[in-house]
């Protein structure tokens, strides 16, 4: 199994580098029903649906328009249609995402920090 270096990932919106931020997470949940039937000893269950959700984060910087891409989604509730969560340079999560919630945080003496929640649309894949 290969090792992926952090500094090798990188995140585009709708094509575009979103420059300065420097962490993602991506979470996939599968959600579960119980199917089991009466007579029956023990409880089965079955995959229904998936979902995921992610976050980005880092310095905002206003004049990347990636990031600019991202809270312009978050401030007025449009769909990022393209969001690529790039593992290394030919690896990455793509779909369609929303902004679920962000921050922007900022510190005397620190630039200027956002984290965005992202929930995909209709999935995200791994190409």
């Amino acid at each position: 199994m290969a090792a992926f270096k952090g500094k090798e990932g990188s995140i585009v919106v709708n094509g575009d580098p979103a420059v300065l931020l420097n962490s993602w997470s991506i979470t996939f949940n599968n959600a579960i029903a119980e199917d089991t039937s009466f007579g029956e000893d023990f409880s089965s269950y079955e995959y229904t649906i998936q979902s995921a959700t992610a976050t980005v984060s880092g310095c905002l910087n206003v004049d990347s328009t990636g990031s600019e891409q991202l809270i312009l989604a978050g401030e007025t509730a449009l769909k990022i249609a393209v969001l690529e969560l790039y593992i290394d340079a030919t690896k990455k999560y793509t779909g369609v995402a929303m902004i679920s919630s962000f921050t922007v945080t900022a510190q005397v003496g620190n630039l200027i920090q956002a984290t965005f929640n992202i929930t995909w649309d209709g999935g995200c894949v791994r190409s």
